[in-house]
């Protein structure tokens, strides 16, 4: 069975939710090497307008990456 996204979250919510400042969650998804293509959206909010966010598998992969590099951080 093929999973599918359930939900989108800005990025913006996504740093809420993780306890982690924006500004960090906007470098770790704008650097090409971190998450995987198709977990990051831009949702249109206006004739113009767009926000950056993340789909529920991009969520949980950027859960497992600053966990990986808190521990990291830790083990030094």
């Amino acid at each position: 069975m093929i999973a599918r996204t359930t939900y989108i979250c800005s990025i913006a919510h996504v740093a809420s939710l993780l306890g982690e400042e924006l500004r960090i969650v906007e470098v770790i998804i704008s650097n090409d090497d971190n998450p995987t293509y198709g977990n990051i959206v831009s949702l249109q909010t206006g004739p113009e307008t767009y926000i950056t966010a993340l789909i529920d598998e991009g969520i949980e992969e950027l859960r497992e990456m600053l966990t990986a590099a808190c521990c990291a951080t830790k083990g030094r």
